[in-house]
């Protein structure tokens, strides 16, 4: 009896860790179907916005200038925007944070579009704003996926810190961290030309993130 006894409660013990296993694995495939699903979501969502600022590549052939070409093959290969997209939304984050001001947040577009004038960068007209809001997105995805960043506080943090209208604007794309009461991402439809971009927006919610998470475990005093 006592052997019979200590074999179920082996099979018991067994049963109860796939139990156990098998909820986390589901959780796991969800997430990776709801990463997958936001990520064609952006991909489309940037594609419309190439196409509405005529920005994409001309694959015709027939305008090629060989004489052209040849003359361009000693310059240097332009600069990737992106690191320059990444630092001016990093320095946006940190002046609203530390000044409770929301300004630094639409200054971003007006920076970028004076930056991408840059001829090393060699970025057509609109595309600096568009590279910074593929950056944010992908820092947003970043904290919703492998942080688990809670969007709540982030605009509550914004409401009250910087105003209810500023608040209801990052509230607009905060689906991208699965805020409940945010808009379905597939909603979004990119900003027509003259229209506000939405990068302030996701930059406001980035700082969101960042100042609630302040407010919650102060700086220690210089």
């Amino acid at each position: 009896m006592p052997k019979k006894s200590i074999r179920r409660k082996r099979r018991q013990a067994r049963r109860g860790r796939r139990r156990q296993q098998t909820p986390r694995a589901a959780e796991s495939e969800r997430t990776a179907a709801d990463r997958a699903q936001f990520l064609a979501g952006v991909e489309a969502f940037a594609r419309a916005l190439i196409r509405e600022r005529g920005t994409a590549a001309d694959d015709d052939e027939d305008d090629w200038d060989e004489d052209e070409h040849d003359e361009d093959e000693d310059e240097e290969p332009p600069q990737d925007f992106e690191p320059e997209a990444h630092r001016t939304i990093l320095a946006a984050i940190r002046r609203i944070v530390t000044t409770h001001t929301p300004q630094p947040a639409y200054d971003t577009v007006p920076h970028l579009t004076q930056r991408e004038r840059d001829p090393r960068y060699n970025v057509c007209p609109g595309d600096g704003v568009l590279i910074a809001e593929m950056v944010a997105v992908s820092m947003l995805l970043d904290l919703r996926y492998n942080v688990r960043a809670d969007p709540a506080p982030a605009i509550h943090w914004i409401t009250e810190r910087l105003g209810a209208e500023h608040g209801r604007r990052a509230l607009r794309v905060a689906d991208l961290l699965d805020h409940p009461d945010a808009p379905p991402w597939q909603s979004i439809h990119p900003p027509q030309p003259g229209e506000e971009p939405l990068l302030p927006a996701m930059v406001l919610l980035l700082a969101g993130i960042g100042g609630a998470a302040t407010h919650r475990q102060p700086l220690p005093p210089n």
